[in-house]
């Protein structure tokens, strides 16, 4: 199995928050927008899945798969998922870096998370397919499959 990063890809599917210019007359107040937005694939044909051939724990893995394809023996690659309905990529990210001396202002509600981010291999594919982790956050790679699995 290989776990796929998606680089180019690391784009969102989330809503951003985002410190916004303050409202004429607002001078104490921080306030805030939302931004929202799709990321979506910019070309005429969607790519396919590709197959991967399952050479170890085969019977495991293509039973408890929900891609897996057993008259084949191959599960579907996950690495870029294209609707075919809205051409929008799932499982992507976008960020903002800083650049500049002073840290972005974090909107009070994003000041807490959780301490740990977990990722199970349960059938011979990791889930969730995309993580993305805070600075502070410890990442826990489980493998609750009767199998046993690696990390790289």
């Amino acid at each position: 199995m290989r776990l796929c990063f998606c680089a180019p890809l690391a784009l969102v599917a989330t809503a951003l928050l985002l410190p916004g210019p303050p409202p004429a007359g607002a001078q104490a107040k921080q306030d805030w927008a939302t931004l929202k937005g799709r990321v979506v694939w910019g070309g005429q044909q969607i790519p396919q899945r590709k197959p991967i051939a399952v050479n170890v724990n085969a019977g495991h893995c293509l039973q408890a798969n929900p891609t897996a394809d057993a008259a084949k023996g191959t599960i579907l690659d996950e690495c870029l998922l294209v609707s075919a309905k809205n051409k929008g990529i799932k499982n992507v990210f976008v960020f903002l870096m800083e650049r500049a001396e002073t840290p972005l202002p974090c909107h009070p509600k994003l000041r807490t998370f959780d301490k740990e981010v977990v990722i199970d291999q349960p059938a011979c594919m990791f889930w969730p397919r995309a993580i993305a982790l805070r600075q502070g956050q410890t990442l826990i790679v489980k493998n609750t499959s009767p199998v046993d699995h690696n990390f790289r």
